[in-house]
């Protein structure tokens, strides 16, 4: 399987089992930060010359100060090996402990999570929206911090019982073919508010969105490429760490067998 979606999956379960909403953060006094210097790699690292504080505009409106903690790489590649820096994002903190995340040596967001972000086993009786109403609260949330940059479009909406969180997601699509930036909001089914955001691909694309795809030209090459008969279990735009965009599908054939084709974009 290939690695960045083998690293992918593995990324998301963490978010959903560890109870850690956007970074999947190990806490624990094992888990190894090193000093950047040369090279960098997949983890952890401080960046010394980094600034140690800034000042946001928090959710709501008010202005809070926050500190630079750590930065994650989440690439095999060092940032200097790579076209862009995504996969790469600083992680800061406010003085509630909640996090914010920010893609490396910028100002475009990327996530939050606030330090309760699950209300996790919920009573019925303690719910007070149900999936309409966290939809509806997630498009106000889209509307108003990440538009009108960004025109993301609803995908799903699911409640986890453990979490006690709906996990609404949206998806940036170039004409009318999904691209792997998504965006997450977790929302808590006991209060509406949004508890946490992950969106790591926040403007990737915006320089693409004039290129000439479409969902049937993709198609038409997969038959090309796969002669078995297969179904589509997920399919996306994404861009290699060269900077080449590709057509990335995981396929189930009639086997039972998955397999995972990507085709170059042109």
């Amino acid at each position: 399987m290939n690695k960045k979606y083998i690293m992918a999956i593995i990324f998301v379960a963490l978010i959903l089992l560890s109870g850690v909403a956007i970074s999947a953060i190990d806490s624990s006094p094992e888990r190894k930060i090193h000093i950047q210097e040369e090279e960098d790699a997949f983890g952890y690292f401080i960046d010394a010359n980094k600034s140690k504080d800034k000042s946001i505009s928090k959710f709501g409106g008010k202005s809070v100060e926050i500190e630079y903690i750590e930065t994650i790489n989440r690439r095999e590649q060092p940032v200097e090996k790579r076209t862009d820096v995504y996969g790469t994002y600083d992680i800061f903190s406010d003085s509630d402990k909640n996090q914010y995340y920010y893609l490396y040596n910028t100002d475009i967001f990327c996530g939050y999570r606030n330090y309760e972000a699950y209300a996790y086993d919920l009573e019925e009786a303690d719910i007070i929206i149900n999936s309409d109403d966290a939809v509806k609260i997630g498009n106000d949330f889209i509307k108003t911090y990440l538009k009108p940059e960004i025109e993301y479009k609803y995908s799903e909406c699911e409640y986890t019982e453990s979490g006690g969180v709906y996990i609404v997601r949206y998806n940036y699509y170039i004409k009318d073919v999904k691209t792997d930036d998504e965006c997450i909001l977790w929302v808590r089914a006991d209060n509406g508010k949004v508890s946490a955001v992950s969106a790591f691909n926040y403007k990737r694309y915006i320089k693409f969105k004039d290129i000439n795809v479409s969902k049937t030209q993709f198609t038409e090459n997969l038959n090309t490429k796969v002669k078995l008969e297969y179904e589509i279990i997920n399919s996306f735009i994404t861009l290699t760490d060269v900077g080449e965009l590709e057509m990335f599908y995981f396929v189930r054939l009639a086997s039972g067998e998955c397999i995972e084709v990507l085709l170059p974009i042109k």
